[in-house]
């Protein structure tokens, strides 16, 4: 195989950069047949043109490999479906903070063995992926993640702008404040859901999150039964929160019971509708978008990825 590799070394707060040149060498002393393109912002397009131009006869020979974190992963798979040609398969080393995705399939965090996982590879295999496609701005796309509204995106915004700190500290501490300032931030809104043709109406709406796997932010799990491959979405909704339950929701996500809390609703569905007529903030795969009115649809598809999970030994696999 020939490996069209898209490296953003502002990931990780810049530290990216190091990976990469640990990977490039690591591709050249292997002998990987590869060529490579650095991105910032640009990651979609990138991905889009490269797809455009491939040759027919290429691309049973090609994979995409993600030098880079969650938005950099999220935009090239954006990128390459844009084009409406292949479904390129796609090869990740997680160069990160968070790396959702990656733990939630099993690819090891350390970039080298995680490159191990993708060059032993012989064969794509498949996950699940959320598509979305919103009427009111006619905007549609994909997410591996999860897709957030309300205080979830009040929530990544914040901790966004921590980890842009030199010396940010990951876990459930700094969530536990970035949660703090996003309740004072968030109104409740109304929201109308639609699972399986049954309709639901909720009146004080504070999180609303659609998730394909169980990693929110950091090690935190918002949807701990959430499974990439069971071809089905979580929707969590929390609702009628004052302090006192906000501040039992925050608890129970530590030990992972918020599933018990009656403020606290999951559904689970291969197609789910949402319907939200305040303006609400919005994030994707932890990437801000702003706020919008939402009458939007929600379901599954499956997309090819590059690794060999199983190629290195566990152990190896847990190295950081």
């Amino acid at each position: 195989m020939e490996y069209f590799v898209i490296v953003n070394e502002y990931a990780k707060n810049g530290n990216a950069k190091q990976i990469w040149q640990t990977i490039h060498s690591e591709l050249v002393t292997q002998g990987v047949k590869f060529t490579y393109k650095k991105v910032n912002e640009n990651a979609v397009e990138v991905a889009k043109n490269f797809t455009l131009d491939l040759a027919e006869r290429k691309k049973s020979k090609i994979v995409v490999l993600v030098v880079g974190g969650n938005g950099t992963l999220v935009d090239v798979l954006n990128g390459i479906k844009q084009a409406q040609r292949f479904d390129l398969p796609i090869g990740l080393v997680p160069a990160g903070i968070e790396n959702g995705f990656a733990k939630a399939i099993g690819l090891s965090l350390n970039p080298v063995v995680a490159l191990k996982q993708v060059i032993n590879t012989t064969d794509k295999i498949y996950y699940t992926i959320g598509t979305y496609q919103e009427t009111l701005r006619n905007t549609q796309g994909y997410f591996l993640n999860n897709f957030g509204i309300g205080m979830d995106a009040f929530i990544t915004s914040i901790y966004n702008r921590k980890k842009k700190r030199k010396f940010f500290r990951r876990g459930f501490l700094p969530f536990l404040t970035s949660s703090i300032s996003a309740y004072y931030n968030q109104e409740p809104f109304s929201a109308t859901v639609r699972v399986s043709d049954s309709y639901r109406f909720f009146k004080h709406v504070y999180i609303m999150n659609v998730a394909n796997h169980p990693y929110f932010e950091g090690d935190v799990s918002l949807s701990p039964q959430a499974n990439i491959k069971d071809k089905k979405l979580d929707l969590i909704v929390t609702e009628n929160m004052n302090f006192i339950r906000f501040f039992m929701l925050i608890v129970s996500l530590y030990f992972h019971k918020q599933l018990n809390l009656k403020s606290f609703h999951r559904f689970k569905d291969d197609q789910i509708h949402l319907t939200i007529k305040s303006l609400e903030f919005l994030q994707i795969d932890g990437e801000e978008h702003g706020s919008q009115y939402f009458d939007i649809f929600f379901k599954t598809t499956s997309y090819p990825f590059w690794f060999n999970l199983s190629s290195v030994p566990f152990k190896e696999r847990r190295k950081k």
